[in-house]
């Protein structure tokens, strides 16, 4: 299952992989490196990374790596909303889903020509 991570703050910092999402804030709330979101295959789950005025979701302060979802109302500080349907953030989550598909999609055609083999060996005896 392919996990994607976003590290989201004012001047977010985190590995070579990571996508890192620059958040403008006029509110002076959100921390450099302020929350880690991650998408693992299409599922996403949001943790506050050490922030001064922390991450909420749908108005309750997260204290552990919490599951969100595409309705789910995210705020950093307490002006800053951030959306999972973020261009970027969506963009990635659509790729996720693309090759999840394609997945279901080559093992369901193995599984059909393995089938249309037994058929072949059983239809012989």
């Amino acid at each position: 299952m392919k996990t994607k991570t976003f590290i989201i703050g004012t001047n977010p910092k985190g590995k070579r992989d990571d996508i890192k999402v620059k958040i403008d804030d006029k509110y002076n709330e959100v921390s450099e490196t302020h929350c880690k979101l991650t998408l693992k295959g299409t599922d996403f789950y949001i943790e506050d990374l050490n922030s001064a005025t922390g991450t909420y979701v749908n108005g309750e302060k997260i204290l552990e790596k919490t599951n969100v979802d595409f309705d789910d109302e995210i705020t950093l500080g307490f002006n800053n909303k951030l959306s999972l349907n973020n261009k970027l953030i969506k963009f990635v989550y659509d790729e996720n889903k693309k090759k999840k598909s394609k997945q279901i999609f080559t093992v369901t055609a193995i599984g059909f020509v393995i089938l249309k083999i037994l058929f072949h060996i059983f239809r012989k005896l």
